[in-house]
């Protein structure tokens, strides 16, 4: 469901999905009808249907984290991204197709991530900050080093 990028909108499509899942969840509507009914996106107009979806395309990550969370059969609790607020429907999990060949450059730029990430979180449990003022010759002078007789000397 699209929504006016304020926070009163999307709350307010928030709260309806809400009640629209659990009308599915209930029995009195299905999917597809709530879809038709109530989506604005492109998809509702053919029952909600995105077709297959990988992981890390064609969806924002917090979609992507819901719907790859789901069994077959579920449908997600709303979900709120930059395109709107959405409720998913799992409807079959197949695997993927590709070796870890094929994924190595992205699971490699994923794992240095991570074990950055990881390192930083350790580091700053421990880390110890000191601000050392270094004793040199200042290479031009301010305003507060100059002569106060007006020599500039």
């Amino acid at each position: 469901m699209k929504t006016a990028d304020d926070l009163e909108s999307r709350r307010q499509a928030f709260s309806r999905l809400q009640n629209v899942r659990r009308r599915i969840l209930d029995g009195e509507l299905s999917f597809a009808k709530a879809a038709l009914s109530v989506s604005n996106a492109p998809t509702g107009k053919n029952g909600g249907d995105l077709g297959w979806i990988e992981r890390d395309r064609p969806m924002p990550e917090s979609f992507s984290k819901a719907a790859f969370a789901l069994a077959a059969g579920q449908i997600s609790p709303p979900i709120t991204t930059p395109m709107g607020v959405h409720l998913i429907q799992c409807l079959e999990i197949k695997p993927g197709q590709k070796s870890w060949q094929d994924a190595r450059a992205a699971l490699t730029t994923a794992m240095t991530r991570h074990l950055f990430t990881r390192a930083c979180q350790q580091q700053r449990r421990t880390a110890k900050i000191e601000r050392i003022k270094e004793n040199r010759p200042p290479t031009e002078l301010d305003d507060t080093q100059r002569p106060r007789d007006g020599s500039g000397t």
